[in-house]
């Protein structure tokens, strides 16, 4: 009898196992992904090519939540942003941790964030009068 239950209870848990990889929800499906810096805009025009890209790749989950490369809320991240020119709210359908390094930073938060998508595998950040290219990882 102990060893039906424990059968049931194990497929009962294993049924109800979710995988972490969902299907970006429709309003953030052009920029749900990986994407890599490749430059930086500053308020008197001046670009800079990015040149440690690897520390500044930002995720775009299915839900909207951007993260950074290791899977963290970044310090500062804003919780709404206007893509394409509609605004969207974003909303963690999973919970999501901030980074540990928050605790060192003192935020200055970016009232207007918005994101352009360029091209399907190119998107601009702009906050303020600063920016950012971007290009998808692959």
């Amino acid at each position: 009898m102990n060893r039906i239950v424990l059968f049931v209870l194990l497929l009962f848990a294993f049924t109800n196992c979710k995988k972490d990889e969902r299907d970006p929800i429709s309003s953030f499906a052009n920029i749900a992904g990986t994407w890599r810096p490749i430059e930086h805009t500053s308020p008197d025009s001046v670009t800079v090519p990015v040149t440690n890209a690897e520390s500044n790749i930002v995720v775009f989950r299915f839900d909207g939540v951007m993260l950074n490369k290791n899977g963290y809320l970044p310090c500062c991240a804003p919780t709404s942003y206007t893509v394409n020119g509609i605004s969207m709210q974003v909303k963690p359908l999973i919970p999501v941790e901030l980074d540990p390094i928050c605790a060192l930073v003192n935020c200055a938060s970016c009232p207007n964030f918005r994101i352009v998508k360029n091209k399907p595998n190119e998107l601009t950040t702009y906050c303020g009068e600063y920016s950012t290219r971007f290009v998808r990882e692959r």
